[in-house]
């Protein structure tokens, strides 16, 4: 008798709504499950409620509202086990 395999997903947070789009197709293209959010508030709220395990949060640093790209991060710790790779612009990324 074989276990449930659980899905683990990639958390895209982006507050342009082109970006997070590409950023998801060229994820579908890999075959894995993406969960888009134009907010970090949004996402901390996603990754409060549960249902998929997040092993990837890809985020904006820079996002409108309260909480930024850091933010999120900072405060995923406790919540989710899972790594982070922050943007600040379309060249630079950053492992977190």
């Amino acid at each position: 008798m074989g276990q449930a395999q659980q899905h683990r997903a990639v958390l895209i947070v982006e507050d342009d709504a082109e970006l997070r789009s590409l950023t998801a197709a060229l994820l579908e293209d890999e075959q894995l499950d993406r969960i888009e959010c134009e907010s970090a508030e949004a996402a901390l709220a996603i990754m409060l409620i549960g249902g998929q395990h997040v092993a990837l949060i890809f985020a904006d640093i820079r996002l409108r509202g309260v909480m930024d790209g850091i933010d999120l991060c900072i405060l995923r710790g406790p919540i989710v086990g899972s790594r982070a790779l922050l943007k600040r612009s379309h060249d630079e990324i950053a492992i977190a």
